[in-house]
Protein backbone atom coordinates (compact mmCIF):
# COMPACT_ATOMS: atom_id res chain seq x y z
CA UNK A 1 0.00 0.00 0.00
CA UNK A 2 1.15 3.72 -0.78
CA UNK A 3 -0.19 6.79 0.95
CA UNK A 4 -0.44 9.64 -0.70
CA UNK A 5 -0.54 13.33 0.86
CA UNK A 6 -3.37 15.09 -0.87
CA UNK A 7 -3.75 19.24 -0.77
CA UNK A 8 -7.17 20.92 -1.39
CA UNK A 9 -7.49 24.42 -1.76
CA UNK A 10 -10.19 26.85 -1.13
CA UNK A 11 -9.77 29.55 -3.76
CA UNK A 12 -11.12 32.76 -2.89
CA UNK A 13 -13.69 34.22 -5.21
CA UNK A 14 -12.70 37.76 -6.68
CA UNK A 15 -15.06 40.04 -4.23
CA UNK A 16 -16.67 43.14 -5.98
CA UNK A 17 -18.78 46.14 -5.06
CA UNK A 18 -22.29 45.87 -5.85
CA UNK A 19 -23.94 49.29 -4.34
CA UNK A 20 -23.69 52.07 -1.98
CA UNK A 21 -26.54 53.97 -1.11
CA UNK A 22 -26.91 57.18 0.95
CA UNK A 23 -31.23 57.54 2.20
CA UNK A 24 -29.80 61.35 3.62
CA UNK A 25 -26.45 62.67 2.57
CA UNK A 26 -25.31 62.74 6.30
CA UNK A 27 -24.48 58.50 6.22
CA UNK A 28 -24.12 56.07 3.53
CA UNK A 29 -23.61 52.03 3.12
CA UNK A 30 -21.66 50.11 0.41
CA UNK A 31 -22.57 46.42 -0.25
CA UNK A 32 -20.32 43.94 -1.47
CA UNK A 33 -20.33 40.27 -3.34
CA UNK A 34 -18.51 37.72 -4.69
CA UNK A 35 -18.42 37.65 -8.30
CA UNK A 36 -20.17 33.90 -7.85
CA UNK A 37 -22.99 36.28 -6.52
CA UNK A 38 -22.37 34.46 -3.14
CA UNK A 39 -23.38 37.23 -0.31
CA UNK A 40 -22.64 34.47 2.27
CA UNK A 41 -19.58 33.10 4.86
CA UNK A 42 -19.72 29.72 2.93
CA UNK A 43 -16.06 29.18 2.81
CA UNK A 44 -14.71 30.61 5.50
CA UNK A 45 -13.74 33.94 3.85
CA UNK A 46 -12.75 37.35 5.58
CA UNK A 47 -13.69 40.55 4.00
CA UNK A 48 -11.95 43.86 4.63
CA UNK A 49 -12.84 46.95 3.51
CA UNK A 50 -10.61 50.16 2.76
CA UNK A 51 -11.17 53.26 1.32
CA UNK A 52 -9.40 56.49 0.39
CA UNK A 53 -10.67 60.37 1.67
CA UNK A 54 -7.22 61.17 2.36
CA UNK A 55 -5.05 58.48 4.08
CA UNK A 56 -6.03 55.08 3.54
CA UNK A 57 -8.95 54.34 6.35
CA UNK A 58 -10.85 50.44 7.22
CA UNK A 59 -14.41 50.22 7.50
CA UNK A 60 -15.85 51.86 10.38
CA UNK A 61 -18.89 49.41 11.12
CA UNK A 62 -19.01 46.20 9.08
CA UNK A 63 -22.66 45.15 11.19
CA UNK A 64 -24.91 47.89 10.92
CA UNK A 65 -25.90 47.58 6.76
CA UNK A 66 -25.79 43.62 7.27
CA UNK A 67 -23.87 41.01 5.55
CA UNK A 68 -21.06 41.95 3.56
CA UNK A 69 -21.33 45.88 4.01
CA UNK A 70 -19.78 48.88 5.22
CA UNK A 71 -22.08 51.51 7.25
CA UNK A 72 -20.37 54.87 7.48
CA UNK A 73 -22.06 57.26 9.92
CA UNK A 74 -22.20 60.81 10.10
CA UNK A 75 -18.86 61.38 11.21
CA UNK A 76 -17.02 59.07 8.29
CA UNK A 77 -19.03 60.91 5.75
CA UNK A 78 -18.14 63.69 3.86
CA UNK A 79 -20.59 65.40 1.01
CA UNK A 80 -19.32 66.34 -2.33
CA UNK A 81 -15.69 64.36 -1.91
CA UNK A 82 -14.94 61.47 -3.78
CA UNK A 83 -14.38 58.39 -1.90
CA UNK A 84 -12.69 55.40 -3.33
CA UNK A 85 -13.07 52.00 -2.03
CA UNK A 86 -11.70 48.29 -2.38
CA UNK A 87 -13.04 45.11 -0.83
CA UNK A 88 -10.16 42.14 0.14
CA UNK A 89 -11.29 38.96 0.28
CA UNK A 90 -9.10 36.51 2.32
CA UNK A 91 -8.31 33.37 4.54
CA UNK A 92 -5.41 31.18 5.33
CA UNK A 93 -5.44 29.93 1.68
CA UNK A 94 -4.92 33.67 0.16
CA UNK A 95 -6.95 36.87 -1.19
CA UNK A 96 -8.71 38.43 -3.91
CA UNK A 97 -9.05 42.39 -3.70
CA UNK A 98 -11.90 43.84 -5.88
CA UNK A 99 -11.44 46.65 -8.62
CA UNK A 100 -11.58 50.15 -6.99
CA UNK A 101 -15.33 51.46 -7.10
CA UNK A 102 -15.18 55.27 -6.36
CA UNK A 103 -18.10 57.65 -5.78
CA UNK A 104 -19.52 60.77 -4.51
CA UNK A 105 -22.14 60.70 -1.54
CA UNK A 106 -24.53 62.93 -3.05
CA UNK A 107 -24.59 60.48 -6.42
CA UNK A 108 -25.51 57.93 -4.10
CA UNK A 109 -28.75 59.44 -3.01
CA UNK A 110 -32.01 57.21 -2.84
CA UNK A 111 -34.05 58.82 0.02
CA UNK A 112 -36.60 56.20 1.80
CA UNK A 113 -40.52 56.22 0.64
CA UNK A 114 -42.55 58.27 2.10
CA UNK A 115 -44.49 57.00 5.37
CA UNK A 116 -48.11 57.20 6.91
CA UNK A 117 -50.09 57.43 3.45
CA UNK A 118 -53.36 57.47 3.38
CA UNK A 119 -56.34 58.48 1.03
CA UNK A 120 -59.61 59.61 1.77
CA UNK A 121 -62.25 59.85 -0.81
CA UNK A 122 -63.68 63.63 -0.40
CA UNK A 123 -66.66 63.25 -2.68
CA UNK A 124 -68.65 60.18 -3.94
CA UNK A 125 -70.61 60.25 -7.24
CA UNK A 126 -71.46 57.57 -9.93
CA UNK A 127 -69.16 56.01 -11.92
CA UNK A 128 -65.32 56.51 -12.18
CA UNK A 129 -65.41 60.67 -12.61
CA UNK A 130 -66.35 62.87 -10.09
CA UNK A 131 -64.81 61.07 -7.27
CA UNK A 132 -62.28 63.97 -5.07
CA UNK A 133 -58.88 62.11 -3.57
CA UNK A 134 -56.74 63.38 -0.89
CA UNK A 135 -53.80 61.48 -1.08
CA UNK A 136 -51.12 62.29 2.43
CA UNK A 137 -47.94 61.33 3.12
CA UNK A 138 -44.81 62.14 5.18
CA UNK A 139 -41.48 62.62 4.41
CA UNK A 140 -39.55 59.21 5.82
CA UNK A 141 -37.56 59.98 9.25
CA UNK A 142 -33.95 59.70 7.30
CA UNK A 143 -34.91 62.64 5.14
CA UNK A 144 -33.56 65.24 7.02
CA UNK A 145 -35.26 68.00 4.82
CA UNK A 146 -35.62 70.65 7.61
CA UNK A 147 -31.76 71.11 7.04
CA UNK A 148 -31.92 71.86 3.48
CA UNK A 149 -29.70 68.62 2.63
CA UNK A 150 -32.50 67.47 0.48
CA UNK A 151 -35.48 68.39 -1.53
CA UNK A 152 -38.25 65.67 -1.99
CA UNK A 153 -40.21 65.45 -4.99
CA UNK A 154 -42.82 62.58 -5.13
CA UNK A 155 -44.27 60.86 -8.16
CA UNK A 156 -47.45 59.53 -8.22
CA UNK A 157 -48.35 56.94 -10.35
CA UNK A 158 -52.50 56.11 -10.44
CA UNK A 159 -54.76 53.67 -12.63
CA UNK A 160 -58.48 52.76 -12.86
CA UNK A 161 -59.66 49.66 -11.16
CA UNK A 162 -61.22 48.35 -14.35
CA UNK A 163 -57.35 48.56 -15.75
CA UNK A 164 -55.07 47.39 -12.65
CA UNK A 165 -52.29 46.78 -15.34
CA UNK A 166 -52.17 50.31 -16.83
CA UNK A 167 -50.81 53.07 -15.24
CA UNK A 168 -52.33 55.99 -16.91
CA UNK A 169 -49.82 58.46 -16.40
CA UNK A 170 -47.80 60.35 -13.45
CA UNK A 171 -48.30 63.13 -10.93
CA UNK A 172 -45.04 65.11 -9.66
CA UNK A 173 -45.38 66.99 -6.11
CA UNK A 174 -42.76 68.81 -5.47
CA UNK A 175 -42.95 70.04 -1.37
CA UNK A 176 -41.55 73.83 -0.42
CA UNK A 177 -40.71 72.82 3.09
CA UNK A 178 -40.52 75.86 4.10
CA UNK A 179 -44.06 76.58 3.48
CA UNK A 180 -44.59 73.32 5.57
CA UNK A 181 -46.04 70.84 2.53
CA UNK A 182 -47.17 74.04 0.19
CA UNK A 183 -47.44 71.09 -3.16
CA UNK A 184 -47.52 72.32 -6.24
CA UNK A 185 -49.18 69.06 -8.90
CA UNK A 186 -47.96 68.65 -12.57
CA UNK A 187 -50.20 66.34 -14.52
CA UNK A 188 -47.77 65.18 -17.24
CA UNK A 189 -44.56 62.75 -17.38
CA UNK A 190 -41.29 64.13 -16.64
CA UNK A 191 -42.17 67.14 -14.86
CA UNK A 192 -39.51 69.93 -13.91
CA UNK A 193 -39.92 72.46 -11.24
CA UNK A 194 -38.18 76.05 -11.25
Amino acid sequence: YQCYKVTYHIFIIYPQIKYCRSANMETFTCWWTSQSGNTTDSMNINYTLTYTFGPVNECPDYVTGGNNSCFFDSRHTQIWEVYCLNVKAWNTFGSQTSDEYCLDVADAVEPDPPVNISYKITNDSFGESGKTVVITWQAPETADVDIGWLTLIYELQFRLSSEPEEWKGYVCVFCDWDSYLLCKLCFETGCEFP
